[in-house]
């Protein structure tokens, strides 16, 4: 069973537009935050940002320490490939897939596969890859910070102009998977038919 809790936050009438999914099919003078249950895994928080589709490259801003994903909760390992979440016991890839680790950083640009191919590809990195589930996709999301919100120490060059695939599909609407945004904290479903980003986890 899905269950959705709504909190209405009241925004300009500007951002009077649509949203396509039948419970949401309301103009947005009001913008929901959602709850969801997600295939009977632990709820999921659904944050809509009225700035969904603007690509727009801002910089990196944080509010103070990484309070949600602090360093001490990470051990880098594999020469700074990967990085292990102490907390979860999840090893991430610390790159997004097509960009490549050079000792430093993550170098590159990321890649988007739709999400059925994302699948596959996060696959093919062997070890155990996969595509992450929504709760663990939404377990490296830095509440703290803005452009990107995640901590760039441990994820450095993370993008912030596409969404991050899960492997999780919406309940109710099959052709729809979630997704992460870590531009501006957020977290949505959206059509598997359209390419989107990788970060592999095992």
């Amino acid at each position: 069973m899905q269950c959705i809790l709504t909190k209405h936050i009241k925004v300009s009438k500007k951002d009077n537009v649509m949203i396509k999914r039948k419970y949401l099919a309301l103009p947005l003078l009001a913008l929901p935050m959602l709850v969801s249950c997600v295939n009977n895994e632990p709820m999921v928080e659904q944050r809509i940002p009225k700035d969904l589709h603007d690509k727009t490259v801002r910089p990196h801003s944080c509010k103070g320490e990484h309070k949600s994903t602090p360093n001490s909760r990470f051990q880098i390992i594999s020469n700074g490939n990967e990085v292990q979440d102490k907390q979860t016991g999840l090893t991430w890839q610390r790159c997004s897939l097509g960009q490549s680790w050079d000792g430093q950083t993550c170098q590159g640009t990321a890649v988007g596969y739709k999400w059925k191919e994302a699948k596959t590809q996060a696959k093919k990195l062997g070890n155990g890859y996969r595509l992450p589930t929504i709760q663990e996709l939404s377990s490296i999301i830095e509440t703290d910070c803005d452009s990107p919100s995640i901590n760039t120490q441990i994820f450095p060059n993370t993008a912030t102009n596409d969404f991050y695939w899960s492997s999780t599909t919406h309940r109710s609407y099959s052709h729809d998977a979630w997704i992460v945004g870590f531009k501006n904290n957020y977290v949505y479903y959206y059509y598997k038919k359209y390419p989107h980003l990788i970060r592999a986890v095992r």
